[in-house]
């Protein structure tokens, strides 16, 4: 079984999911930073996988990117998605989903799957350390990932 995980990364939280994905499940995974690889050969893969962290509400632009421009191969693979993000209110969830994916990924997709975040503030800039105070009132590192939601993520992946 040929898995890819595509993910998107601001901050490093998504590659850390997807490389706690890579050794939980069965076959030959390949990871690929999108950022750093965007080319991505989808004919040659049974599954793929597409993470996401959220910054601002939104995906990395490299991510949405590579997405719109692959958009029908996307679809027939029937993806799994993550996301990783410090939010946790559902409906705000459910709207930075169908801010940063097509309906139509979103629609053939097996899973959207929320796995938490982080928040490392050494990893900052001037900018974003300062809206983060103004918008949470605080400055301090923070982890929510969910170990819970990406094992059931696993699971999920290695049965089908």
């Amino acid at each position: 079984m040929k898995i890819t995980i595509v993910y998107g990364t601001n901050y490093g939280t998504s590659e850390k999911v997807a490389n706690i994905l890579k050794d939980k499940l069965k076959g030959q995974v390949t990871l690929v930073n999108i950022k750093t690889s965007p080319n991505v050969d989808l004919s040659k893969i049974d599954k793929l996988i597409i993470g996401g962290s959220i910054k601002i509400g939104q995906i990395p632009k490299e991510l949405k990117r590579w997405i719109n421009n692959n958009l029908s191969e996307i679809i027939a693979k029937k993806p799994y998605l993550y996301m990783c993000a410090g939010e946790e209110d559902e409906e705000k969830l459910k709207a930075i989903w169908e801010m940063n994916y097509p309906k139509k990924i979103l629609e053939s997709a097996v899973c959207k799957t929320f796995v938490g975040g982080e928040m490392d503030i050494t990893k900052l800039n001037f900018f974003m350390k300062t809206l983060l105070k103004i918008v949470k009132g605080k400055l301090e590192s923070s982890s929510n990932l969910k170990d819970d939601s990406i094992e059931n993520l696993s699971n999920l992946i290695n049965s089908k």
